[in-house]
Formats: structure tokens, C-alpha cells, sequence
């Protein structure tokens, strides 16, 4: 009878130590790893005039390109009515990058 008593009192003291898994999300249908994907559109007003680009414009362009860390994923298009001469200058200042230009 002892032992019997002895055996319930060490169950039910391990029994109450029984604390929850803290390190696992909620394990209901919805998934526990989801890609977020992002999206932002960034504007660079170079001078151009002529449609090239103006002496300095192609410094500060390469400049704003390795501040925005410009990488795969990344888009670059050239907009303007007579933008091919600059689209060109771009296109060799992405191409360092490994990015090519799209007409916008």
C-alpha cells in the first residue's frame, strides 16, 4: 500500500512539471514559413540634355546605384522621348552591376 501511495505521489508531482512547448509557433493550417515579397519603385531625375546625359550625371548615377545596393531582382528602365544616347550611358553604367535596361 505504501509503494502504491509512494507511485501516485511521484506521478502527480511529474505531472505538474508538464510546461508547454514555448518554442512552437501556433501549429494550426496556416503555413509557418512564408516568403515576404516587397516591392518599391525608385526615381532618378538625370539631366540630359540632347538625350545624353549631362557631364557629371553618369558619376552620380553609379553613385545612387551602389547606395541602393542594385542587384538581381532589380529593374532599370530609361523613359524620355530621345532617351536612346542616354538609355546607352545607363546601360553601361548597369551593366557593372550585371543589369540591363529596359525602354520605360
Amino acid at each position: 500500500m505504501r509503494s502504491k501511495l509512494i507511485l501516485i505521489a511521484l506521478a502527480s508531482t511529474l505531472a505538474a512539471c508538464n510546461t508547454p512547448d514555448v518554442d512552437r509557433p501556433d501549429t494550426g493550417v496556416a503555413a509557418v514559413n512564408v516568403p515576404i515579397v516587397t516591392s518599391a519603385d525608385y526615381v532618378f531625375d538625370a539631366a540630359a540634355p540632347d538625350g545624353a546625359l549631362a557631364p557629371g550625371e553618369a558619376e552620380r548615377l553609379n553613385g545612387w546605384f551602389q547606395g541602393l545596393g542594385l542587384g538581381y531582382g532589380d529593374a532599370i528602365y530609361v523613359d524620355g522621348a530621345t532617351a536612346d544616347a542616354a538609355r546607352g550611358q545607363v546601360a553601361a553604367i548597369a551593366g557593372q552591376y550585371g543589369m540591363a535596361v529596359s525602354a520605360g
